[in-house]
């Protein structure tokens, strides 16, 4: 049986370790393929493990002998081939950076006719389009990148963000050459410089705002080539200009703002490209209220799904507003390219938050469809931890025949059941002065008994 390796057997390989073929649909989702393509890919997983213990031809049992295969990730990454998608990605990542390409070296690089790369300039054209870049062709030199330098930087920042977050499932040959951009360069690794800046100005609000900030900072700032243009760092501390800052860099102290801003990498950010920092950081904290003019209508569907699917009532405050104004300018982004995000799978969920997770995801897909697992994760979370907690609601336990010894059981046993807290035990002649000094719920009993025609009792079962 002959096939090719490509990144969505990694992926599902990594899947199969936490996640079942119960889940599938999620599977599915995760990884933008029919119910058909996995059980093809699980098969040929199957099939990629030497010297198996059983043979046989259930899916179920693939799954076990793969999950008991922990030299299989090392085999199939090992014959990892790149889909036309990934291939069209790495072009445009080099072509983003080196601003050309010889279309002679890509055949011989990728093993493919020059017709194949020639379609696949097609697709890379359509793409680059977006951002108003195109291609042209020259003679004898290859295809040159034609755009502005914003727009060419905007989209790097786009493609670099897809690769930081899909590198451990793409092909080798991704990793070596941003290894090697990164050392003829002598750029030296800038995540924990944007965890730092994440963390001093408040900002690490969500997943994946570091590789968002990394992809920004190598974009427009490590990759420029600045020709002695004023940054942050070389203009003068004008109290005004930073001041606008300090709406999306929140400081008490102007002066702690300035010299954390212009000492961190994005010192070296030119202020002529300021507009487009701020709008990173506008992502990292989710405040596009005006991109969602349905707030309100979204957050009611969301605190809906929570009530209807996990009977929590969550309350509303900033992260939710936040968070929906976030997916919803994400939604609506024509430059969005198809990400596949894993990171979830470094998260420890206990079945119960899994579960819940999953059906989350599931819902929200279908009017979010670029929204991430990680970020259901993170919305659960908090929603499971913000939950409006029920006013408690008190009761009056009415009793005649029943053992007097038994009546602590039974106040146990209502508001483990009911949450009703039972204030006192009292028999139908104690009632009336008891309604007139205290009021009540419930009037609760566990056996028949007369009382007024106005007064309702509650009858609960001694068992349920």
């Amino acid at each position: 049986m002959k096939f090719n390796i490509n990144s969505n057997h990694i992926r599902l390989y990594k899947l199969l370790e936490l996640y079942s073929l119960k889940e599938i649909n999620f599977i599915c989702e995760i990884l933008k393929v029919k119910n058909k393509t996995i059980i093809l890919y699980i098969k040929q997983l199957y099939y990629s493990i030497p010297n198996k213990s059983n043979l046989t031809t259930t899916t179920k049992d693939m799954i076990i002998e793969i999950k008991n295969s922990p030299e299989l990730l090392g085999i199939i990454k090992s014959i990892q081939t790149s889909t036309k998608e990934e291939r069209i990605f790495y072009i445009i990542l080099k072509i983003l950076i080196k601003k050309k390409i010889i279309l002679t070296k890509l055949t011989s690089f990728f093993q493919v006719s020059r017709r194949t790369i020639n379609e696949d300039l097609k697709s890379i054209k359509k793409n680059l389009a977006i951002f108003n870049l195109d291609l042209i062709s020259d003679p004898g030199k290859g295809v040159i990148l034609s755009g502005s330098s914003i727009d060419i930087k905007r989209a790097l920042c786009v493609y670099i963000y897809k690769y930081l977050l899909e590198s451990q499932e793409l092909p080798l040959f991704f990793t070596t050459e941003y290894q090697r951009v990164m050392k003829k360069l002598n750029l030296k690794p800038i995540s924990s410089e944007c965890e730092d800046f994440l963390h001093n100005f408040d900002l690490d609000l969500f997943f994946y705002n570091n590789f968002l900030l990394e992809a920004f900072s190598l974009s427009f700032i490590a990759l420029d080539n600045k020709n002695n243009s004023l940054t942050l760092k070389t203009i003068e501390e004008n109290e005004f200009f930073f001041k606008n800052l300090n709406g999306y860099l929140s400081k008490n102290n102007i002066i702690e703002l300035i010299s954390l801003l212009k000492y961190s990498i994005f010192g070296n950010l030119k202020t002529s490209e300021l507009k487009y920092f701020l709008n990173i950081l506008s992502i990292c904290k989710g405040d596009f209220y005006e991109e969602s003019s349905n707030l309100d209508r979204e957050i009611d569907n969301i605190t809906n799904i929570f009530y209807e699917e996990f009977n929590i009532k969550i309350a509303t405050d900033i992260f939710l507003k936040n968070f929906i104004s976030r997916i919803s300018f994400v939604k609506k982004q024509k430059h969005y390219i198809d990400i596949f995000e894993m990171f979830f799978l470094k998260l420890t969920l206990g079945e119960k938050t899994k579960k819940r997770c999953l059906t989350l995801f599931l819902l929200l897909r279908k009017n979010y469809p670029r929204i991430s697992f990680s970020d259901v994760i993170s919305l659960y979370l908090w929603g499971s931890t913000h939950e409006i907690q029920p006013e408690e609601k008190t009761a009056v336990l009415l009793y005649e025949k029943l053992p007097q010894n038994l009546l602590p059981i039974m106040k146990d046993k209502i508001y483990s059941n009911h949450k009703l807290i039972i204030l006192d035990y009292v028999t139908p002649d104690q009632l009336d002065i008891f309604l007139k000094k205290n009021s009540v719920y419930k009037i609760i009993a566990f056996e028949p008994i007369k009382v007024k025609s106005k007064i309702k009792v509650t009858y609960f079962p001694i068992f349920d």
